[in-house]
C-alpha cells in the first residue's frame, strides 16, 4: 500500500537500536501495569514494519509473555535533527493461544487485530 506500512520483517540490529533508543521497554512497563497482565521481563521483539514519512515510523510486534502481545509504534526523526526516536503509541493485540498443532505467526496475530476493528 502506497504511504502505508510495509511488510513485516524479522528484527535486525538497526531496528533493535531504534527500539532501544526510543525507551520503548520503559514505556512498556507502564503499559503492562495498566493492562494487568503480561511481563516486560518476557519481552520478545517478534518483528517490525516501517513507513517512510518525514522520518520513519516503526511498528514493532512484541510478545510480553503468554497473556499479552502489543504493537509499539515509534517515530524516528530524519537524520541531522538531533532528535531521538520516541514512542508514539502502544496497542494491545489479541493473544492467540498456541497449541501443539497450531502456533500462530506474527502475521496472523496482526491480521486478527485488524479484523477486530483496530
Amino acid at each position: 500500500m502506497v504511504g502505508g506500512f510495509g511488510d513485516l520483517k524479522p528484527m535486525d540490529a538497526d531496528a533493535k537500536q531504534v527500539f532501544a533508543d526510543s525507551g520503548a521497554a520503559y514505556v512498556l512497563i507502564g503499559f503492562v501495569e495498566d493492562e494487568g497482565k503480561g511481563n516486560v521481563d518476557e519481552l520478545v521483539l517478534e518483528g517490525y514494519k516501517t513507513q517512510v514519512v518525514a522520518g520513519t515510523n516503526y511498528e514493532f510486534m512484541c510478545s510480553l509473555g503468554t497473556q499479552l502481545n502489543a504493537k509499539v509504534k515509534v517515530f524516528q526523526p530524519l537524520p541531522g535533527t538531533g532528535d531521538k526516536p520516541s514512542v508514539s503509541e502502544i496497542l494491545a493485540v489479541p493473544h492467540v493461544e498456541e497449541t501443539e498443532e497450531y502456533k500462530p505467526t506474527v502475521s496472523e496475530i496482526l491480521a486478527s487485530s485488524r479484523s477486530l476493528g483496530e
